[in-house]
């Protein structure tokens, strides 16, 4: 078989029995085609390096097709078969049928399609790091998405052994096009991969790792979920290449908290602090777990709420009794009467929430708040005589609000409640704790994780201190501590 010159010379030739119909796309080393199988009848994709390889181009592009052959996974393009012809050698591909994730990433994907090509990225890698395969040019680039949202991984060419030396450094550098600021440095023997997508220890020549193709996902994951690169436009490749050893990115904004941790450990620079593969695939099942969760803990929340309001109605209902008893003779033993009756329906309350059940209490949020804004409006200017009794009136209402999602309100109160508290209790008073376990919870909820963890933690000493170290009370705080420590 004869070739032509020109890459569309080649055109209607034959490569043994697979007949060369299309171009795919050509870069500066090669071309990609579309050949007909005449064999077995079917399309696939033949890769070529432009002109007669030398003896390290050569082993590069076995060492692609011994790469592949290896990794049997339904998200790694597939190979076929490996040619050697007279004046260039090709890969026989499997043909996908979709676009490259750059592509995807523009059309601005769904939350659902980001999640499942985050996860299936990441079960390519427990795959390939199984087989000690690192892949080292991890990119959108080098990523199709088919038709049906499946992802297949390309471009094994710079895949090495986990324990292959690093490569030398060199400054030789070629620009990606100018839309998006990526630089590739492919020569042998030199700095290998794509630098907007290179880990520090890789961009600095040093050997690298299955823990460098996670911090190129991590980079990846970051532009597929906020829709910008990981690095500021307009750096001119010396500039990049500065930025990519030292593992500087732009920070990770407006993402669910568990994804940014999750990203911010992927790019880490140091190597040992990144999570590896496996490790991604359970972090991603727990954020993918989580709305779920949430939805089962708003549905007991709703269904609490009626239950909420009847009791700050008792509540509400047991001050207005107490300011009536101020008229009478009794007043001091009424009072006490008074504080200690609110006292135990508010417990009641909050007991209640623990077990209602949730197919009850909907359609009343309405009602419910109301209630609970006449309530607090109410209480704002009593009971200055009746510190602690007021201060558990208002977390009363700050739970009520709490378990109807209205969290500004509720943190207004739960703020009242412990400064009241503080100014009348010792500072060890399980009492004390109780306000300020709920004002960090609220806290929390509001994704305010710097201010929760303190409240928290300060809850917890005293409860530890006051209580026991088996005390339940303790043990509530110190599991929501625990999902703000994870946070």
């Amino acid at each position: 078989m004869t070739l032509g010159i020109t890459d569309h010379d080649l055109l209607g030739t034959r490569v043994g029995h697979f007949r060369i119909v299309d171009l795919l796309g050509e870069g500066g080393m090669g071309a990609v085609y579309v050949g007909f199988d005449e064999l077995l009848q079917r399309r696939v994709a033949l890769k070529s390096v432009r002109g007669r390889l030398d003896e390290d181009s050569k082993a590069r592009f076995v060492r692609e097709a011994r790469a592949f052959s290896q990794l049997k996974h339904p998200h790694i393009c597939q190979i076929y078969d490996f040619l050697e012809g007279p004046d260039r050698d090709f890969l026989v591909l499997e043909l996908i049928d979709g676009k490259n994730l750059k592509e995807v990433m523009t059309s601005r994907p769904d939350a659902r399609l980001k999640s499942r090509i985050a996860r299936q990225l990441a079960e390519v890698l427990v795959a390939t790091h199984a087989k000690a395969i690192i892949h080292r040019d991890l990119k959108p680039a080098n990523v199709m998405v088919t038709s049906e949202g499946e992802v297949k991984v390309l471009d094994f060419g710079l895949a090495r052994g986990a324990s292959t030396a690093h490569e030398d450094l060199t400054r030789s550098l070629t620009e990606d096009p100018p839309s998006a600021p990526q630089y590739d440095v492919t020569a042998l023997g030199a700095l290998v991969g794509t630098l907007s997508y290179m880990s520090p220890e890789q961009a600095r020549g040093e050997q690298v790792t299955t823990a460098s193709d996670l911090y190129s996902y991590g980079i990846v994951l970051q532009e597929l979920f906020t829709g910008k690169s990981a690095y500021l436009p307009g750096l001119s490749p010396e500039e990049q290449l500065a930025k990519a050893r030292e593992g500087e990115t732009v920070p990770v904004t407006d993402l669910d908290p568990a994804l940014t941790a999750l990203i911010n450990r992927l790019k880490s620079p140091a190597a040992a602090v990144r999570p590896t593969a496996v490790d991604v695939v359970e972090w991603l099942d727990r954020i993918e777990a989580a709305p779920q969760k949430r939805r089962r803990r708003i549905l007991v929340w709703a269904a609490a709420a009626l239950l909420a309001v009847v009791a700050v109605g008792m509540s509400y209902q047991t001050w207005r009794i107490h300011l009536q008893a101020q008229r009478i003779a009794e007043e001091a033993a009424r009072a006490n009467r008074e504080a200690a009756s609110a006292k135990e329906v508010s417990e009641f309350m909050v007991k209640v929430f623990d077990v209602s059940d949730p197919g009850q209490g909907r359609g009343e949020t309405v009602t419910a708040r109301e209630l609970l804004d006449r309530a607090a409006k109410d209480i704002g200017g009593r009971l200055t005589d009746q510190p602690l009794v007021k201060a558990r009136l208002e977390l009363t209402l700050a739970q009520a609000y709490e378990s109807l999602g209205l969290y500004q309100p509720a943190l207004s109160l739960a703020e009242n409640s412990l400064a009241l508290r503080r100014a009348q209790l010792g500072p060890a008073d399980p009492v004390l704790a109780e306000s300020l376990f709920q004002l960090g919870e609220i806290h929390f909820l509001r994704s305010e994780l710097d201010q929760s963890a303190p409240l928290l933690q300060n809850a917890a000493d005293i409860q530890e201190k006051s209580l026991g170290p088996e005390s339940p009370a303790l043990a509530q705080t110190l599991s929501t501590l625990a999902d703000v420590y994870q946070n």
